[in-house]
């Protein structure tokens, strides 16, 4: 490789790492900024705690069911095009809950989640395929900017609606320009679009999973994690409210976790690539959930800071 083409490399190299990090700060706003605004929304619209619950089931919902079909959207219009794809939708979902009508909330929150979960299954691919001997330290990358994304929404989404006086609304409509910017950082990937290769078939890939018993292992530790995290992600806020914290401050705290875990999400990667088995990494995890969530089950505001960090 020439110096002139090694810079050329190197330079497509950067700007794709801009463009994963960017993307990923894009991908839990939408869903972190329900939390703290729960209050307002009910106040505002008269809706159940079941039907605010969708607000934030519909994603996750929608990762379960789209996640699967990524490979078929690759095979048509390829990774990078169905990456460009995930964050259109992203976008539209996102702009469509500020239209002020029920339909368009939850039509909004399906769409956005059917563009997250797109986008959720092509990061890791893509980090892996262009950066095979650093795919720790760009999974840390990505993962740490998941989380900031979602402590940034989480701790100014009441002061977006409250103080600045744009509404939830706007609170939450507001975020469309930063996915439709990682939409314009990603565009010149596009040169290097290419169909996916087609493999095994959708059936015989999810029938080779089932009959996996690692893959059942991975995907129950997976899903109990990600049902503790969507659980706090919508309720949290509303929890602190009910003992008394001001909505704002509920926010913070809910931005504090997600802040606290950037260092981790940074961390854990990187660590745990490394070594040949993550048994120590699951165990730490899970021992800091229960010790916090435990401490949160007091019916009182004590030591509240330190169980959002741990």
């Amino acid at each position: 490789m020439t110096e002139d083409n090694h810079r050329q490399e190197s330079r497509r190299k950067f700007l794709l790492i801009l463009a994963i990090a960017v993307i990923a700060v894009n991908l839990r706003p939408s869903i972190a900024a329900v939390g703290p605004l729960i209050h307002e929304i009910r106040l505002d619209t008269g809706l159940s705690n079941i039907w605010l619950g969708m607000l934030t089931t519909l994603p996750v919902l929608a990762f379960g069911i789209f996640s699967v079909w990524t490979p078929v959207f690759t095979r048509k219009i390829g990774t990078e095009g169905t990456m460009a794809f995930a964050l259109i939708l992203l976008t539209a979902g996102i702009l469509c809950r500020i239209i002020p009508s029920f339909p368009a909330l939850f039509l909004g929150t399906v769409i956005l989640g059917t563009g997250i979960a797109l986008a959720n299954v092509l990061l890791p691919g893509i980090a892996k395929k262009n950066f095979p001997r650093k795919f720790g330290m760009v999974t840390g990358i990505y993962s740490a900017m998941l989380g900031t994304g979602a402590a940034i929404a989480s701790g100014i989404s009441v002061p977006l609606s409250d103080e600045l006086g744009l509404g939830w609304r706007w609170s939450l409509g507001i975020w469309a320009g930063i996915s439709f910017l990682a939409l314009v950082i990603w565009l010149p990937q596009m040169k290097q679009n290419t169909l996916a290769v087609p493999g095994k078939n959708l059936r015989s890939s999810l029938k080779h999973l089932g009959t996996s018993e690692l893959a059942l292992y991975i995907a129950l530790f997976m899903g109990l994690q990600s049902f503790t995290f969507y659980v706090l992600l919508a309720w949290l806020p509303e929890i602190l409210i009910g003992r008394g914290m001001s909505p704002e401050r509920a926010g913070w705290m809910l931005s504090l976790v997600q802040a606290t875990g950037v260092i981790g999400t940074f961390a854990v990667p990187s660590w745990a690539s490394r070594r040949k088995r993550q048994r120590l990494p699951v165990l730490l995890i899970i021992v800091c959930e229960v010790v916090s969530i435990t401490g949160l089950m007091m019916p009182s505001l004590f030591m509240v800071e330190a169980w959002m960090i741990l």
